[in-house]
């Protein structure tokens, strides 16, 4: 009597596609993890001397230096010295002396000398937007 070999039966897999891929995934996500944050260098302290360049009808003693880890200096005769990191980002705001005034700048990367502009008046692209709205939405009184 003959046998029939029998085709090779897989049966049913071990481990479904499914698992597989999310395994490859979430080890590629742990090694951008370890790569990103525990082997990325420790941000190094840094001073940054924030110069002002005040386009504003109003006092340098109005503004202050500040940073996104907290840091906080006065501008005096228009140069701000922030004790920050190298990770940091720095703006111009309205300073603590005059709380009711409220006033900030982008956000710039720290960077040994920075100079920051302060300008008060809206910019022509504001005005034109608003002059748009203005004729696109007038009342017909």
């Amino acid at each position: 009597m003959t046998t029939k070999k029998k085709a090779h039966d897989r049966g049913n897999p071990t481990y479904s596609l499914l698992q597989v891929m999310g395994a490859l995934s979430a080890a590629g996500v742990l090694a951008w993890a370890i790569l990103h944050y525990a082997l990325a260098p420790e941000p190094a302290p840094m001073a940054v001397e924030v110069r002002l360049n005040n386009q504003c009808e109003i006092i340098d003693d109005a503004f202050m230096a500040t940073a996104t880890d907290g840091a906080k200096a006065p501008f005096q005769n228009g140069v701000a010295i922030l004790e920050t990191r190298s990770d940091a980002q720095v703006w111009i705001r309205n300073s603590d002396k005059y709380p009711k005034f409220g006033f900030e700048t982008l956000k710039v990367q720290a960077q040994p000398v920075l100079t920051i502009a302060t300008k008060c008046q809206p910019s022509n692209h504001l005005d034109t937007t608003m002059d748009a709205m203005r004729q696109q939405f007038k009342s017909d009184k």
